[in-house]
């Protein structure tokens, strides 16, 4: 290329870059508060309306708990609920049928979770200080008679002090739960019994989540305003403490995919995000 085109598309390049400065300038000198509609004049082209699907009618006490299956298996479309009745209910969430009833307690349910790798295996705790164990899908698939499965818990895991406020499979092996006892304990399916118990949390433990590329971490947040980050492989599991919130952390949930980030709802109204890489 010859030293006059070079010269050329810089000078294309550098009244780019000022077209683009002052565009910027332009939308700075704005009302923030406007949307982007109303900085470029533009009209919507698209007019969104959220409609309703489906009613899912058939609990007779509140609801307090709702899970979609995992994907990638025939039972994905199932959705579980959880009432303040010790009912669970187990969805067909296409078209809106109820596939199973579970009466699960003889009080208030505060938690329900489908194992969300294959599906057959649903979770639940509450008020009775228990988590229960459901197998309530074949790994077969949809030729096994589901009228045989989920007659009775298979297991039952007992150790906490007070409510079962949460709980999270890892896999199709292992359950975390968190309680109103301010622990976390770490339960083994196969075996049928608690492995680990963190106490860390001084206060109720209300909500926990595993980050989605590796099970081995688990969040947890607290009424006792933090949220913490847990390897459940290492001696010393707690990695990290999340502090900021002025109430109780009432739910917590990783980002997906590979990105490294915990979201936290708290009672003081606000929702903070907190980067794992600025903390290594």
């Amino acid at each position: 290329m010859s030293a006059d085109y070079i010269s050329e598309l810089k000078k294309q390049i550098k009244n780019a870059q000022n077209s683009i400065k002052k565009l910027k300038d332009e939308i700075s000198k704005k009302n923030c508060n406007q949307t982007i509609s109303q900085v470029t004049g533009d009209k919507p082209s698209i007019n969104v309306r959220l409609e309703e699907r489906r009613v899912l009618a058939g609990h007779a006490g509140k609801v307090n708990c709702i899970h979609w299956a995992g994907p990638f298996t025939d039972y994905s479309f199932q959705i579980c609920s959880a009432d303040d009745m010790g009912n669970i209910i187990i969805w067909d969430g296409l078209w809106g049928k109820q596939k199973k009833k579970i009466s699960a307690a003889k009080t208030w349910l505060m938690c329900c979770t489908f194992e969300t790798l294959e599906n057959q295996f649903l979770a639940c705790g509450g008020m009775e200080g228990k988590a229960l164990i459901f197998k309530v899908n074949s790994k077969l698939g949809r030729r096994e008679d589901q009228s045989k499965l989920a007659t009775g818990p298979m297991a039952e895991f007992q150790g906490h002090s007070g409510n079962v406020t949460c709980c999270l499979f890892l896999d199709t092996k292992y359950l975390v739960s968190g309680s109103s006892d301010s622990s976390l304990m770490v339960w083994d399916l196969p075996e049928e019994r608690s492995i680990l118990t963190y106490n860390d949390h001084t206060n109720d433990v209300l909500s926990v989540a595993g980050y989605n590329e590796n099970y081995n971490y688990v969040a947890s947040g607290s009424s006792d305003t933090s949220a913490r980050l847990w390897d459940i492989r290492i001696k010393h599991p707690l990695l990290r403490t999340f502090e900021g919130h002025d109430s109780g952390v009432n739910t917590v949930q990783f980002s997906s995919g590979r990105s490294q980030t915990i979201a936290t709802g708290s009672e003081d109204s606000s929702i903070r995000l907190y980067d794992l890489r600025a903390y290594k």
